[in-house]
């Protein structure tokens, strides 16, 4: 699998790894340990919008008495 190949798994632009901040050309094995260490944009995307579906839906239970009172 190539960097590039790698890249569009996570969601990246091609080459979004390619070049450091500095301009400088980044080594294919550096490349593939950040892509390692990253997480897959849709995945994310799919999980805060979760997160976010489960917050909109839990408001109305903000105002109601936990049924845990009973363990404070």
């Amino acid at each position: 699998m190539t960097e590039t190949e790698s890249e569009r798994l996570m969601g990246l632009p091609e080459s979004w790894t390619k070049y450091g901040a500095d301009g400088e050309a980044i080594r294919p094995l550096q490349r593939y340990k950040a892509l390692g260490n990253a997480i897959a944009l849709p995945c994310a995307d799919y999980i805060m919008a979760g997160i976010n579906g489960t917050q909109k839906v839990s408001t109305p239970m903000a105002n109601k008495k936990s049924h845990c009172q009973h363990l404070k």
